[in-house]
């Protein structure tokens, strides 16, 4: 009976020490993965940042017309994630071409976005669309903050 209690008190000992560890390694996990959602997030706002300086006091018309633009790319990605013609974009497209790719910093809010160049397109991995989507969302009410603030100095 001793040996018996002895070695159901081990393994319970030893089962406290590996749920011990596993919550300790979920929870460096957790403040990892925070972290990182965090950088993605300031790389939306740095890049936003960066376009507003460059293009407000300049031309705020043409600023607000690339800022739309970028909206209605961004929405629809967020909107249909699994639709194929939303998780990439023709950089030879006129449209993109005239409103986007000639603004200097609108390309760094795309990639902020989870866009990469993909020979003559910019995509998004499907990948990204299923880890780390939702923060098209917050991106989308920064990218409408910014809209705000330039329609109200123009």
């Amino acid at each position: 009976d001793v040996q018996v209690t002895k070695a159901a008190e081990r393994f319970a000992a030893k089962e406290a020490e590996d749920l011990r560890r596993e919550r300790e390694e979920a929870e460096v996990k957790r403040k990892e993965a925070e972290a990182g959602d965090q950088r993605e997030s300031d790389g939306v706002v740095t890049a936003l940042q960066a376009l507003r300086r460059l293009h407000l006091k300049r031309d705020p018309s043409e600023l607000a017309t690339c800022l739309q633009t970028l909206r209605a790319y961004i929405s629809n990605l967020a909107k249909y994630p699994q639709e194929v013609k939303y998780q990439s974009i023709n950089c030879e497209n006129s449209h993109f071409r005239n409103k986007v790719a000639s603004v200097e910093g609108a390309l760094a809010v795309l990639q902020a976005c989870g866009f990469v160049a993909d020979g003559s397109k910019l995509s998004v991995d499907p990948e990204f669309l299923k880890t780390k989507g939702a923060k098209l969302w917050e991106a989308l009410s920064k990218v409408d903050l910014i809209l705000e603030q330039v329609k109200s100095c123009s």
